[in-house]
C-alpha cells in the first residue's frame, strides 16, 4: 500500500502539485527502466541488474513508495548475489507497481 499523497507531501516538504509532478517523473522514468532490468537478466549481467534494481530502490525510496522500495531491493539483493531464482517473478511484481 503507497503512503497517502498529504503524507508524502508533507515528508518531502512539496505542495501537493509539485508532488504529482514528481510522481508522473517517477514513474516515467522507472517504467522506462523496465526494459533495463529484463535485457540485464536475460543477457545473465547480474551487476547491470543489481545497479538498475538499486537506482530504482534509491528513487522509490525518495518518494516514499515503500512497496516498490522493497521489490527493488530484492531484485538488488539477487543481483548482488547473483541468484537467478525468482528474478523473473520479482520483476513482473515490480512492474504491476507502476
Amino acid at each position: 500500500m503507497m503512503t497517502p499523497i498529504p503524507r508524502q507531501c508533507e515528508i518531502l516538504g512539496l505542495p501537493a502539485d509539485e508532488f504529482r509532478r514528481f510522481v508522473t517523473l517517477f514513474f516515467d522514468l522507472t517504467s522506462g527502466e523496465m526494459p533495463r532490468l529484463e535485457e540485464a537478466l536475460r543477457r545473465g549481467d547480474m551487476e547491470q541488474l543489481r545497479q538498475t534494481a538499486h537506482s530504482i530502490k534509491g528513487a522509490a525510496l525518495t518518494m516514499d513508495f515503500q512497496e516498490i522500495a522493497c521489490v527493488a531491493q530484492a531484485i538488488e539483493m539477487k543481483g548482488r548475489s547473483r541468484e537467478k531464482t525468482g528474478i523473473e517473478t520479482d520483476i513482473e511484481l515490480l512492474r504491476s507497481h507502476l
